[in-house]
């Protein structure tokens, strides 16, 4: 599917159940944001490409740092705010999940600071 100077989709599978029109099933995607990213692939062009199957998005941000902690949401290199808009105008998506299981804080920590950010980030 994706050659030359196209941009590369999340998983050629999904790309193929997503494109399948006459399915007697409808396929949901579940984006984790930076593994598809690491990945090489592009999460705003696949929610752009296939328009409404985009659930959610598990809003892991990256890269992980020399100490492997994955940094705070917002703090790493994410185009959060592209994101939000493919994911809100064309992608469907129905909830946002924060997750965060390695870092210098405790879980309750890493909650308030990860709320925090995405209410910075995307309430604006």
């Amino acid at each position: 599917m994706a050659g030359g100077n196209s941009p590369r989709f999340c998983d050629r599978p999904v790309d193929w159940l997503a494109e399948a029109r006459d399915l007697t099933f409808h396929i949901d995607v579940n984006i984790d944001v930076n593994v598809c990213r690491r990945a090489g692939s592009e999460p705003i062009a696949f929610m752009r490409r296939y328009p409404g199957r985009t659930d959610s998005l598990l809003l892991t941000d990256g890269p992980a740092g020399a100490d492997r902690h994955a940094p705070l949401f917002g703090k790493g290199d994410t185009p959060w705010k592209e994101i939000f808009e493919a994911a809100e105008s064309a992608g469907g998506v129905r909830f946002y999940l924060v997750t965060h299981t390695a870092a210098a804080w405790s879980p309750l920590e890493i909650a308030r600071r990860d709320l925090e950010q995405y209410q910075l980030i995307h309430d604006r």
